[in-house]
């Protein structure tokens, strides 16, 4: 029994993604949404098949309300059975693997036939609901699944004409039940006779025999607590049907629950997907299919009025949509390194975080948190932002984020994208300054398409002035927006503030010589 996957193709390509990358990215959260299926969630897609099966599905699902929802409603209690599917083969019959094997089995009936019904009802047009549709009609129409149903049906039978069993009971000499044996299976239910009934009135009384409370001696089982032993000479008096019941364990016996859980587990992300995507159309914010470049030899992007992604999900409810700045972004063999510059709490962060989260939502099939995007197929990316202080206790913070460079550097391709936050920080700002331009140019020398956003105003001069001419122009500067001494958030294009911005800043929290000299001047100091 194969559903196939609305996933993956056959032909699919992937590569995984590290998760250091989804937690630079700030997206931890919203993965949390998405379900932890690392198959899912841990991949680049490489190929235009796989991108576009994805992509028509998921326009499916958010365009047809309620279907998401059916299809888990119709596969959720397949989680409940999985302990119950039995993956080794056992040699031997017995009564606990019959009545595993129908509760599955009469699930998969159900379940099959729920949707079968489900997918007739909505009127799917991707190619992947398509195929699931009719491969789920397939196995209906099968004559095994018929047959199954019928053999489920006279296993059923056999059980539904026992209605007692009838205990052959053996006594010790103080009247204590020491063994019971099941001697017969009977097709009525046991009623209590009135005399029967009277003695159990008489019993609540706590009359003596044998020198005990009759209400003192123990049954060998609890009628609520069926145990084990029953269970087995339950068995034994079965063995008429013996023949019939192994047969139908040994024929059913490879049934898998697994191809509903994987099912489950898919629909699941479609449907957190929706649900992500939905959010953010009630807030007003848009998000598109974005368009593919499967021709480019070099890494390429231009994407327009795109945001983060985590700001629009995880918003406070006070704050309204329109609060979210949209920006735009183009890198090509043209463009190839950013440098974003500009004030502290600006939005440089969020916005080297908004690229990567274009690029990896539009490279797992789904929409994108922007008005358009036209992308190439990264094969993969990068992220280089601060370390915390456990991780440099041997080689110090600048050390190791310069180790982490070399590390990243060399994985890093034409077809990769590299974003670096605040990179190079922990050491003298020359220091700094000298080691990110040495950085940034070997990346301009590889043609390794970069996003770069730093506290070094002065790094984009400096690399005018040390490449040469060809490769100074891949270089361009964005700044975060100022107005009346407060960032925009808006990026624009132009060279970095540098001292001058610094002085504003200066000037706005008191802090210039001047403004000191005058307050000292005041308190008499």
């Amino acid at each position: 029994m194969d559903f196939g996957s609305i996933l993956w193709l056959e032909e699919s390509l992937k590569i995984p993604i590290n998760q250091q990358v989804i937690k630079d990215l700030n997206l931890l959260n919203v993965y949390d949404k998405l379900v932890s299926n690392e198959d899912i969630l841990y991949h680049l897609i490489q190929d235009r098949e796989t991108l576009t099966y994805r992509q028509e599905i998921m326009e499916d699902f958010m365009s047809i309300d309620g279907l998401t929802g059916d299809l888990v409603d119709c596969l959720v209690e397949f989680e409940n059975l999985k302990p119950l599917f039995i993956h080794e083969k056992q040699h031997y019959f017995n009564i606990y693997r019959l009545i595993d094997l129908l509760i599955i089995i009469e699930k998969s009936v159900k379940v099959l036939d729920e949707l079968n019904q489900t997918l007739y009802y909505y009127k799917v047009s991707s190619h992947g609901l398509k195929a699931l549709k009719s491969n789920v009609e397939s196995i209906i129409n099968a004559d095994s699944f018929k047959e199954m149903k019928q053999d489920l049906k006279a296993i059923k039978y056999i059980f539904s004409t026992i209605r007692s069993a009838t205990l052959s009971v053996n006594m010790n000499v103080g009247m204590r039940p020491v063994f019971a044996q099941v001697t017969s299976l009977d097709d009525h239910r046991f009623r209590y006779p009135k005399a029967f009934r009277k003695v159990s009135d008489v019993l609540r009384m706590e009359p003596m025999f044998l020198g005990q409370l009759l209400s003192s001696y123990a049954p060998v089982f609890k009628v609520n607590k069926l145990n084990y032993d029953l269970m087995e000479e339950i068995e034994f008096a079965l063995r008429e049907h013996q023949s019939q019941l192994k047969t139908f364990v040994t024929k059913y016996e490879q049934i898998d629950v697994e191809p509903f859980i994987r099912l489950l587990d898919e629909i699941r992300f479609y449907e957190a997907s929706v649900g992500l995507f939905k959010k953010i159309e009630a807030g007003g914010l848009p998000f598109t299919r974005p368009e593919f470049d499967f021709e480019s030899k070099s890494f390429s992007m231009e994407v327009k009025g795109f945001y983060n992604l985590n700001l629009a999900v995880f918003n406070d409810e006070h704050e309204k949509s329109e609060t979210i700045i949209k920006n735009d972004v183009a890198i090509n063999d043209q463009r190839i390194g950013t440098l974003i510059t500009g004030a502290n709490r600006g939005g440089k962060t969020t916005f080297t975080q908004g690229i990567g989260q274009v690029q990896l939502l539009g490279q797992m099939g789904l929409y994108v948190p922007a008005i358009s995007a036209k992308l190439s197929v990264s094969n993969g990316i990068l992220t280089h932002f601060p370390v915390s202080e456990s991780e440099t206790y041997d080689k110090g913070k600048f050390g190791k984020e310069c180790q982490l460079f070399v590390e990243k550097f060399k994985e890093a391709g034409r077809m990769t994208l590299f974003l670096m936050n605040e990179s190079f920080t922990g050491t003298s700002h020359m220091e700094s300054l000298n080691i990110a331009a040495e950085g940034c140019m070997a990346l301009v020398h590889n043609r390794y398409a970069f996003v770069f956003n730093t506290h070094l105003h002065e790094l984009y001069q400096y690399l005018r002035e040390s490449l040469d001419e060809k490769d100074k122009s891949l270089i361009y500067s964005l700044v975060t927006e100022m107005e009346e001494g407060q960032s925009s958030y808006k990026l624009i294009e132009r060279e970095p503030y540098g001292q001058s911005f610094a002085r504003k800043i200066a000037l706005k929290y008191g802090v210039t010589l001047e403004q000191l000299r005058e307050v000292s001047h005041e308190t008499g100091n």
